[in-house]
């Protein structure tokens, strides 16, 4: 093509640019990738960095349900542990708001100790949090009339257990095509722009 005095075709070109400035410049971009990570995990582990992380988690349509599900069990599960051990609900709910993972969720259930206080029911304080699912509420204010809130609360943690289950079984089963048609792409690629020169040079000559 350079004897020719014609250009080799765009896509050709790109994947050459491509490869050299991975070749003569590759530790620069793994170090780069490292420095990135350290600089993504110290944020992260940062009270802003964390809230805005947790934050945008609950933004992604698929995220936000497992997370959401998380939560929700994680909260229902060491919640009615407690409770069946006999701990007050006020000192229950400190320690499981405590050990919330996702800190923007737990900021939302960070109101139930002060309207417990003031006399207002668990089930009736819960409705009172911003996006609490109505089947907690619903579960919680039957178990809290009937004395039995610790094993409701079980209950609840074992069904978001499998919305969890559910959610996951999904995505894997997506996982693999999806992966064969990223391969197929990047495959394909590189074989047109490898040949198409050669199909093309035939016309280049004439």
């Amino acid at each position: 093509f350079e004897s020719l005095g014609t250009p080799l075709p765009w896509m050709t070109s790109a994947l050459l640019s491509v490869s050299g400035f991975m070749g003569e410049w590759f530790w620069l971009i793994f170090l780069g990738v490292v420095l990135l990570f350290i600089a993504v995990s110290t944020y992260a582990k940062s009270p802003a960095g964390r809230k805005v992380i947790d934050k945008f988690k609950l933004k992604v349509p698929v995220v936000k349900n497992l997370e959401l599900n998380y939560a929700y069990s994680q909260f229902s599960r060491t919640l009615g542990t407690m409770v069946e051990g006999g701990i007050p609900i006020l000192d229950s709910l400190q320690v499981v708001l405590e050990s919330l993972e996702n800190k923007v969720l737990a900021s939302r259930f960070e109101i139930l100790p002060s309207l417990i206080e003031r006399g207002l029911g668990f089930g009736k304080a819960l409705r009172k949090v911003e996006d609490a699912p109505i089947m907690m509420v619903r579960v919680i204010h039957v178990g809290e009339e009937s004395g039995n809130l610790g094993e409701m609360l079980d209950n609840l943690a074992d069904h978001y257990d499998e919305e969890i289950s559910e959610t996951t079984d999904a995505i894997t089963a997506l996982i693999e095509p999806i992966l064969f048609l990223g391969m197929a792409v990047v495959v394909g690629t590189l074989v047109v722009a490898l040949l198409y020169p050669v199909l093309t040079a035939a016309s280049n000559i004439n």
